[in-house]
């Protein structure tokens, strides 16, 4: 015997949805001859049919349509594939054209966090979009100290990505900056939905020190290690902010 989710309900031969559970309690039997075909050629004349399932019900083209909410997941995830495709690759690659942070930020960021909330509340808020600027920035300094380790070889290989074109003086600044807002939208975020939304601060020091090793550091190595530390800080202030926002939501 073999068992299928349907999706539909419970579908067998005794019956299907309501009136299956009612065939099954009083002992029924699906089995009996075949009268949906002449079963003449055939080795067995019994089977077990199930002549109440209409699979037309689940196929009408009023439940079959993609709902306002799917269809925009189906284009952000569409636009996300080009866009990861485009990074790299096709005749102008976002990456190696100064473009890669702006597409990171808007993916890993508003799409990711805006996209998500969207899907399950089916509605938009201001919130939501203020949340996805700092889960964007934080992505997009992962970005920025790799830019800043392969500067010198990017330059020298024709690939200008943002840092080739503003220099490594301004993408180090650029790193503090987007620390610095990511900080100033989570304060700002105080007046609605209080002071748990603060515990990203508790990961200040920390945003310090990270701050101040990509300012100073010039050491190629080093960047491999402030690569996974700014990975980590990115997880570790995430996990702090939704946990502050869900704490604290109205």
């Amino acid at each position: 015997m073999s068992t299928v989710v349907t999706g539909v309900g419970a579908v067998s031969a005794i019956g299907c949805g309501e009136g299956f559970f009612s065939a099954l309690a009083s002992g029924a039997s699906g089995i009996g001859e075949v009268a949906t075909f002449d079963p003449g050629e055939t080795e067995s004349v019994l089977a077990a049919e199930m002549p109440d399932f209409a699979i037309e019900a689940f196929l009408s083209s009023a439940k079959t349509y993609l709902d306002r909410c799917s269809a925009l997941a189906l284009a952000a995830g569409a636009l996300a594939i080009l866009s990861a495709l485009a990074y790299t690759g096709g005749p102008y690659p976002l990456g190696y054209n100064g473009l890669g942070d702006v597409f990171v930020f808007i993916f890993f960021g508003v799409v990711g966090v805006v996209g998500t909330y969207y899907l399950h509340t089916r509605s938009l808020d201001a919130v939501a979009l203020a949340a996805s600027v700092p889960a964007g920035l934080l992505i997009v300094n992962i970005l920025v100290v790799n830019n800043l380790r392969d500067i010198e070889t990017d330059r020298a290989a024709g690939k200008r990505t943002l840092a080739v074109r503003i220099g490594a003086r301004a993408t180090r600044r650029q790193y503090a900056a987007q620390l610095a807002l990511s900080y100033l939208i989570v304060a700002a975020l105080l007046p609605w939905r209080g002071v748990p939304v603060l515990l990203p601060f508790a990961l200040a020091p920390a945003a310090w020190k990270l701050a101040h090793a990509v300012m100073s550091n010039e050491d190629p190595p080093t960047f491999n290690r402030l690569l996974g530390r700014t990975a980590q800080f990115s997880l570790q202030f995430g996990l702090l902010f939704a946990l502050g926002l869900l704490v604290c939501r109205p």
